[in-house]
């Protein structure tokens, strides 16, 4: 009797979660910053399977994940394996 390995599973792909605070805010904001980070979002949603998962039991001590847009605009964001997703928990325009 031969054993056949069993078809991989493809892993479910990772989606961006928007809060209806942070979604009213991006579309607040000018077309150029809200397309950089747009864009910006769908590069580390594209790339988050890739990205080494942390322990769930091991609490993060230190700021959220984060970028900058252009001079001024900060988002700061979460990838969460758990559920794969990645949040995005803040934008913030940092006058410079």
């Amino acid at each position: 009797m031969t054993r056949r390995p069993l078809p991989a599973t493809p892993l479910r792909q990772y989606t961006l979660t928007l809060t209806g605070d942070i979604a009213r805010q991006l579309r607040r904001c000018r077309l150029s910053i809200r397309e950089a980070i747009e864009l910006k979002l769908q590069g580390i949603v594209a790339t988050a399977p890739a990205r080494p998962a942390r322990s769930p039991a091991v609490p993060t001590a230190g700021p959220a994940l984060r970028f900058y847009v252009f001079e001024g605009y900060r988002v700061s964001y979460e990838i969460r394996p758990a559920t794969r997703t990645v949040a995005v928990l803040e934008i913030r325009n940092e006058p410079g």
